[in-house]
Order: C-alpha cells, then structure tokens, then sequence
C-alpha cells in the first residue's frame, strides 16, 4: 500500500470490474475515502434463498487513513456493510444488498482497535459508504435509462 495513496489503489481494485468507470462514486469523511461501484440486478436479503444471478454487484472499498489493528479492520467491514444496508433500505430497495457483493479495507496495521458504528472512524466510514453508494447508485441507474433509449 505504500506505493499506491489516494485514488490509485481502489481504481486498480475496480479495474474490470466496471466498464470505463461510469458507476465508480467516491466520498470522503475525515480519514475515510470510500470508493464504490453499484449496480442492483440481483437485489438479495441476507438469509434468503437468491433470485436467479444477473450482472449487477456492490463493490465497497473504504481507504482509511489510520493504522488499524485486525480487530478494528472487521468492525470497520461491519460498519460498511450496516451503512451499504441502510442506505437501500432507504432508498427504497426491498434487499440488504445483492447475491455478489465485496467490500475489501484497505488501511495500514496500527493501534486503532474499533471501528464501529459508535466511534469517529465508524462514523467517518458510514458516511463515505453512503455517500459514495448513493451516487454510484444513480449513475447506474443512469446507464439503464441510457441503454433503454438506445434499445428503443
């Protein structure tokens, strides 16, 4: 990770994941960046039974500006994922995220042992998740709106 600061790690993470970048979104919260693709074709509640899988997947990569020890890297995995579920429960989406979801921290090992919803980094990490869930969100539901006007 020293070598990559900033944008340049989750760009070469996402890289094939999305074509030409069209629903990466970034946002930042204090030492948090998160950097997310969405697309909701295979919407899925945890604990049930998956619809049929189409293309369409959640990638989640906070960059967290603060050295973390391995306890504090799973809270900060919770605290992306109960954001992630929040924010489509919000938007109005009947799912807790889709069949094919990731989420990957990317941070350096250090003393900071919490990261969940109740601490500033937790706070930090829910905010940027959000934000960057809901914008790449509607960028992708930009693109559907696009590829069914070129269908037409």
């Amino acid at each position: 990770m020293e070598e990559h600061h900033g944008r340049e790690l989750p760009e070469e993470v996402f890289d094939g994941i999305v074509e030409d970048g069209r629903v990466l979104a970034t946002a930042k919260s204090g030492s948090v960046t998160a950097y997310v693709t969405a697309g909701i074709t295979n919407p899925a509640i945890a604990g049930e039974v998956p619809p049929p899988w189409k293309p369409g997947t959640i990638n989640i990569a906070p960059v967290i500006e603060e050295g973390l020890t391995v306890g504090a890297m799973a809270n900060a995995i919770m605290t992306a994922t109960e954001a992630k579920t929040y924010t489509l429960l919000r938007l109005g989406y009947n799912a807790t995220g889709t069949a094919s979801d990731g989420i990957g921290v990317f941070a350096f090992e250090g003393e900071k042992e919490w990261a969940g919803t109740a601490t500033e980094l937790g706070i930090n990490i829910g905010k940027a998740v959000r934000e960057a869930l809901e914008e790449s969100l509607k960028k992708w539901g930009k693109t559907r709106s696009e590829g069914k006007r070129s269908n037409l």
